[in-house]
């Protein structure tokens, strides 16, 4: 008879559970369709609590000249702490709360040698540095 009452007590927590994941999925797959109308990359961080999504291109496509969206999105927290777009760059991890984002420019400039501009997004601080190709 204890296990029963045990079982009874413990069953509703878990079903809850099982809800509230599904809800969390749910939700993350809905954000993905509203902001990107096709193919999306996926790369989480080492911990899987962020994921990078990004416009997929075929590598055995020709490049298209349309500016690629990103976002970056909480796990945890359900929500999109960063976006942005770039016709020609790359996002990267480079720890579990940075990312290095490489935007093409178009030109080159005295500022800009290579035509790339590179900036940290920090995670933990919500803020994104610009860095200087005097940094390593």
């Amino acid at each position: 008879m204890k296990y029963i009452l045990l079982l009874a007590f413990f069953l509703p927590s878990c079903q809850s559970s099982k809800n509230t994941n599904l809800i969390q999925k749910t939700s993350f797959e809905q954000v993905v369709r509203e902001k990107f109308e096709e193919d999306v990359s996926l790369d989480y961080n080492s911990i899987k609590s962020h994921v990078v999504c990004m416009d997929y291109q075929n590598p055995k496509q020709l490049p298209t000249y349309k500016a690629k969206k990103f976002m970056i999105y909480d796990v945890g927290k359900n929500v999109v702490v960063y976006e942005d777009s770039f016709i020609e760059g790359h996002v990267e991890w480079l720890t579990d709360n940075k990312i290095k984002i490489v935007k093409g420019l178009g030109k080159t400039s005295p500022e800009y040698p290579d035509g790339y501009i590179t900036y940290i997004y920090n995670l933990d601080t919500g803020i994104r540095k610009e860095k200087t190709s005097t940094e390593k």
